[in-house]
């Protein structure tokens, strides 16, 4: 696995920054200062007026300059401890259900949902089978968790990982696929840089006794 790590890591360095833009508007002093402005009126405007109007006014902006959505997001996620844990960091919105409540269509698409536990499989399987995507993609696109994709590809007989690994294991191990380093992996899933290594030291451990 770790000759195919190399080349994800690889190819995802190279297309990301192939894909910086170069031809940003202004300097980047004027784009700082308009994106502080801009993060100071989301911080306001998430608390105090109808989530639908926060997504218009990010709408219209992202017409008229893609570039200056940008610009806020590098500032607001500057602001972020990332020591900080995230319940602490989402303190303010948790008690009143989460980041879902602040997206325009929330209240509407969990009515349709079919009920279950395992209620998301068979648009993860789909997505997996017909698409290929990476367990990454799927979650962006269902709007699930990672483990919750990898869960749902296991009981389907399809994931990449071995199959006496726990599903933390596998998890960590489609990070690692995916092109992230350890320390990404640690901090996303919230545990130590040595669970991550010892890991990756059994998967392939397994890989090399299937050899």
């Amino acid at each position: 696995m770790n000759g195919n790590t190399g080349t994800n890591v690889a190819t995802r360095e190279q297309r990301e920054l192939a894909a910086c833009p170069t031809d940003l508007p202004g300097n980047a002093v004027q784009r700082a200062e308009t994106a502080a402005q801009d993060v100071r009126r989301l911080i306001a405007d998430l608390r105090d007026i109808d989530p639908r109007q926060v997504w218009g006014w990010l709408n219209l902006i992202g017409h008229d300059d893609p570039s200056r959505i940008l610009a806020a997001l590098i500032e607001a996620v500057a602001r972020i401890d990332p020591d900080q844990p995230e319940s602490q960091q989402l303190a303010w919105i948790n008690q009143h259900g989460g980041t879902k409540t602040l997206h325009p269509d929330h209240g509407k698409t969990d009515v349709t949902l079919p009920a279950g536990p395992y209620r998301y499989d068979d648009e993860i399987v789909r997505l997996r089978r017909d698409g290929g995507l990476t367990h990454g993609a799927i979650a962006l696109r269902v709007g699930v968790s990672l483990n919750t994709v990898s869960r749902a590809l296991a009981r389907a007989g399809l994931t990449d990982a071995g199959r006496t690994a726990s599903a933390r294991e596998q998890h960590i191990m489609q990070l690692v696929a995916d092109g992230y380093t350890e320390r990404e992996i640690a901090a996303q899933l919230g545990i130590d840089r040595r669970t991550v290594g010892r890991a990756k030291a059994r998967a392939r451990a397994r890989q090399e006794h299937a050899a």
